[in-house]
């Protein structure tokens, strides 16, 4: 009879505790609470979106938009942001997907075949990625005056050079040795 008991004990524990991780989700959709995506574009407080909108106005400012550019600009955004979205969606998948793969109880050797393919996957997702944003930075280029494109290629190479002093700072692993 105690063995009984503290079966079911155990059982109504582990339901509980299960149900309270879970969580529910405010959308209705059959995700949990901690694996619901945050919409597009909702900052995580309001001092990110002011950032924002002032790194924006200061990149219109400084290419000297005018305001026929600004809405094409704003139009070929939201037309790359469309085309990009489902593959950064199928991207999201597939880490989680690894992760699934890792708390399954399939063979070490499985799991590694079956994670190494869905790396290669992934990276090709990346690389098809990468290939949306050159193009839809091409459409913005091809928006700009001769003079503006000479400031924005000024623009990216002073943001080139502030990536690389930060990543010289701690925190960013050693550059690899230089090859000859």
């Amino acid at each position: 009879m105690m063995k009984k008991t503290l079966i079911m004990a155990s059982v109504i524990a582990l339901t509980m505790s299960s149900a309270a991780f879970a969580g529910e989700c405010t959308c209705g959709c059959d995700k949990g609470a901690k694996m619901h995506p945050r919409p597009p574009h909702e900052f995580k407080n309001p001092e990110q979106k002011v950032n924002f909108e002032k790194k924006r106005e200061e990149f219109e400012s400084r290419l000297q938009l005018t305001d026929k550019q600004k809405e094409q600009a704003k139009v070929i955004r939201e037309k790359g942001r469309e085309e990009i979205k489902p593959v950064m969606d199928k991207i999201k998948a597939k880490y989680e997907e690894i992760q699934t793969v890792k708390r399954s109880r399939i063979t070490v050797e499985a799991q590694n075949e079956r994670i190494n393919a869905l790396n290669e996957e992934i990276s090709a997702l990346k690389k098809y990625a990468g290939e949306l944003r050159k193009k839809n930075m091409e459409e913005f280029e091809n928006i700009l005056t001769r003079n503006q494109k000479k400031e924005l290629t000024k623009m990216k190479e002073e943001g080139r050079k502030k990536f690389e002093e930060r990543k010289n700072k701690p925190g960013f692993p050693p550059p690899p040795p230089p090859t000859e």
